[in-house]
This record gives C-alpha cells, sequence and structure tokens, in this order.
C-alpha cells in the first residue's frame, strides 16, 4: 500500500500534519498536537485519544487513520507474495534448515520453533503499523518471548475448556470449539499488541476485537482455516519421505511460510480496523514522544498565538513562568501578551517581575521597550518603587526617550528619602531636559538642585 500523502500544519506551512481536529477543521503537525493524553498514567487501551488540540483541548483523529484502508481480500496476492522478499526467504530458510538438521531431537526442536513465532509476532506487529514490508531474519531474536509462552498458555487453555466441554456432551464440546476457533485469532492480536495475558484471557476483550473488526474478523478467518487446511495436503505432496533431512525441510518451509502470512493477514486486519480497535498506526515513523511540561506549555502557548486566543495564551503562559527553568523570552512573551490581552492588572505585577529578571542578567537596555509597551495598555499605570523607578529612567535616557524620563522622575526628589536615589534622579532629569528642545530653562533648576545634593549627600 501507498503511503499517504500528508498535509501540511495548519500554523507551520511547512510541515506535515499527522492529526486532525474535527471541532478546529484543521490538521495540526506533531508540535501542536497535545501528546499528554497518551502520556498519562492512567491511559487504558480502550482510550483511543493519542492527542489533543491545543487550541479547542478536544479529540485529535492521526490523519493516517483517516484514510480508507482496502480490505485485505482485496489484496490477496500482495499478501501471498508478503514472504517473498530478501529478509522473509533469509529466515524462512535459515530457521526450517535449523528445524532439519535438528530433527527430531527432543527438546532442541523449541529453538527454531520459538524463533518462527518471534518472527510471526514481528511481522503482526509491523504490519499492524502499516508496515507492509517483512522484518529482517533478527527480528526472530528481537523482542521480547513472552508473547510466545502467552500464546502458549491461550492455546493450552482454550483446548482444555474445549476437551471439558466434550465431557459434557457433543452439542457443549462443539460450542467450545467454535469458540476456540473464533477466540484463538482475537488472543493472538490481543497479546501481540498489548503483550499482556490477561486481556486474551478475557471474553469482553476477546469479543471487542471481534465486533470491532466486524465482517473482516471472520472473513480472515474463513481464509485462515483454508491455509490451514491446504498446510496439510501440501506436506504431502512436497514432504518426501517423513521424517527425512528433505522431508522435514518442506514441512518447515510449508509451515513456517503460512504462519508469517496468517500473522501478516492479522497484522493487516489491524491495520485495516486500527480506529475501531484502538491501536495507533506508526506508519509514517511519527511516534508519541515525550516532551516537557516546559516544552509542550511553550508550544501550547504558541499554537493559541497563531490562533488569535491570546486570553487563553496569556494563562498559559503565566504557568509557564512557575517553571524553575523559564527563561527571558518566555518572561517577554508572557508579559507581552498581558499587554494585548484582555486588560487587567495582571500585567502591572508581571511587568515588575519581568524587570527585576532584566536586571538580574544586566540587560537593562529593555526596560524602555517594556516600559512603554505597558503604558501603551495601561497610561496610568505608576512605578512604586524607587528603584526600580530609576532604572528603568535610566533605561529610557539610554534609549533616547528623554520626555518619558521627565514624565517619570520629576516629583522624584520630593517622593523618595533616599539621597543617593534623589541625587541620580535630578543628575537624569537635569541632563534630559537639556536633550529637550525649549526646556533649557528648567534642566537649568534641576541642574541647581542636583549640585545641592550633592553638597547634602557629601
Amino acid at each position: 500500500m501507498n503511503s499517504v500523502q500528508l498535509s501540511k500544519c495548519k500554523f507551520h506551512p511547512l510541515d506535515s500534519a499527522i492529526n486532525h481536529c474535527e471541532l478546529c477543521d484543521a490538521d495540526f503537525c506533531e508540535s501542536c498536537s497535545d501528546e499528554s493524553a497518551a502520556l498519562a498514567v492512567t491511559r487504558t487501551r480502550a482510550d483511543k485519544v493519542d492527542h489533543r488540540c491545543f487550541v479547542c483541548a478536544g479529540p485529535m483523529t492521526p490523519l493516517q487513520g483517516l484514510q480508507r484502508v482496502a480490505p485485505f481480500w482485496s489484496r490477496l496476492p500482495e499478501l501471498y507474495r508478503y514472504p517473498f522478499n530478501l529478509d522473509a526467504v533469509s529466515a524462512l530458510l535459515i530457521v526450517s534448515l535449523i528445524t532439519a538438521f535438528i530433527g527430531n531431537s527432543g527438546l532442541l526442536q523449541i529453538i527454531p520453533s520459538v524463533a518462527m513465532m518471534l518472527y510471526s509476532f514481528a511481522c503482526l506487529r509491523e504490519t499492524a503499523k502499516g508496515n507492509l514490508k517483512a522484518p529482517g531474519f533478527e527480528a526472530c531474536f528481537e523482542g521480547s518471548i513472552a508473547p510466545v509462552f502467552y500464546s502458549l498458555i491461550v492455546i493450552l487453555l482454550l483446548g482444555f475448556v474445549a476437551y471439558l466441554a466434550f465431557g459434557l456432551g457433543l452439542g457443549f464440546g462443539i460450542l467450545a470449539l467454535t469458540f476456540y476457533i473464533l477466540a484463538l485469532p482475537a488472543a493472538i492480536i490481543l497479546i501481540a499488541i498489548d503483550e499482556k495475558l490477561l486481556p486474551a484471557l478475557s471474553i469482553f476483550a476477546l469479543a471487542s476485537v471481534m465486533k470491532a473488526a466486524g465482517i473482516s474478523y471472520f472473513v480472515m478467518l474463513l481464509f485462515i482455516i483454508i491455509m490451514i487446511s491446504s498446510v496439510f495436503a501440501l506436506m504431502s505432496l512436497f514432504g518426501g519421505q517423513a521424517n527425512s533431512f528433505l522431508g522435514n525441510l518442506f514441512e518447515s518451509l510449508i509451515s513456517n511460510y503460512y504462519s508469517v502470512v496468517v500473522y501478516h493477514i492479522m497484522g493487516y486486519l489491524v491495520y485495516q480496523n486500527q480506529e475501531a480497535l484502538g491501536f495507533k498506526n506508526t506508519a509514517s515513523g511519527v511516534e508519541v514522544s515525550a516532551r516537557s511540561d516546559a516544552d509542550r506549555r511553550k508550544a501550547h502557548v504558541e499554537a493559541l498565538i497563531k490562533a488569535g486566543d491570546y486570553d487563553k495564551a496569556q494563562e498559559v503562559a503565566g504557568k509557564q513562568l512557575l517553571e524553575h527553568d523559564s527563561t527571558l523570552w518566555d518572561w517577554s512573551r508572557a508579559f507581552t501578551l498581558c499587554c494585548v490581552a484582555t486588560p487587567s492588572h495582571k500585567a502591572e505585577q508581571v511587568f515588575i517581575d519581568y524587570a527585576s529578571k532584566l536586571k538580574e542578567a544586566g540587560e537593562t537596555d529593555k526596560l524602555a521597550d517594556a516600559y512603554l509597551q505597558l503604558k501603551k495598555y495601561q497610561p496610568k499605570f505608576v512605578i512604586k518603587d524607587h528603584q526600580q523607578r530609576l532604572s528603568i529612567a535610566n533605561s529610557l535616557f539610554e534609549t533616547g526617550q528623554y520626555s518619558q524620563v521627565v514624565n517619570m522622575l520629576h516629583m522624584f526628589h520630593q517622593q523618595s528619602s533616599d539621597n543617593k536615589q534623589v541625587e541620580r534622579a535630578l543628575k537624569l532629569l537635569s541632563e534630559s531636559l537639556l536633550l529637550i528642545p525649549n526646556r533649557e530653562k528648567l534642566a537649568k533648576q534641576y541642574g541647581t538642585l542636583y549640585q545641592l545634593q550633592l553638597k547634602k549627600s557629601s
């Protein structure tokens, strides 16, 4: 199956989108998708939401999940050719050769059987992700061996139940055997995807897989029964002399081939019904990556800004400031959002804290721009802290905002009791007034006050 041509992110036109938000009717990239739902500790397989929208907080649908996957029965030639690539043929041939060499050597036969089961499970999982190419030989030895044991337990347990049912009567036996045939593929699918035993033993979990897959599940079951039946005919035709090397080799090749095809079909069933079954399709290579809370909030704020929701963006940005690793850039953005969001006194407090951060970082040259930005939206704002007023006034002076310096400091000498602060304020006032046309007389007056303050300080 050809890979899906993904659309572009609404907020990042150069990036491919991976999710669609129905409420916003827009596609978003990984950065603009909130993955916290998928990473939640309390998440269960029944929770199908991997991402939520940063803008509306609604559930998002993976774009690959929106594509229409052709049913497996329309791709039978491709399904049967699945094991015929170099990787799969190598795996089948090597495992079959080992089986033929071992022959009937008791417990040693378990080794190639387990290796083939591991490879079959790998085929199922890769197909379920949308990767329709068989994995390499190394898959025989990768992953946990637990699914093999879980499958053996389920097979033996279901078989034992069917055996007991026949003891109660032919009708009970037939019912139990029918359930065995119906439930075994669903159990293997659950084991392969979840790598847990209990869901494969739950009647409700097994029934949910059958119900979610619908008619596809029963069509798959029919194909599996037909293929398993044909294995014995092929073995008798090509198997040769029983217990001979060639006989064992051909029998192993045939059974392993069909094992791979059957597990591939089960994986394709999952891929075909991924949304209904609640499995995530990662064919594009996009996995749910765990960002830090700080990085996730940054992306959240960016998405809200681009969506034009400044009030909500300001709220999220405020939480970002509580992080120990918040930067000056975070403070700058939060302050700007406070200014442009619905007017409130939050902007004044954020400015005061932001000004302190700038001073600590030695970037006092940015104080002037921040102050003028705040005054634009909060014209009645007055800085009460004298030391901070002087720092901002000095920044305003250095950036040529002389009138603003005068407006800020013209009453300072009457308000502050700190001689050094008054001295600095008077000097800034006199120098600023000298640089303002037609204010020489007032500049001279403040210059006189400055000289008097110097004598007073000394």
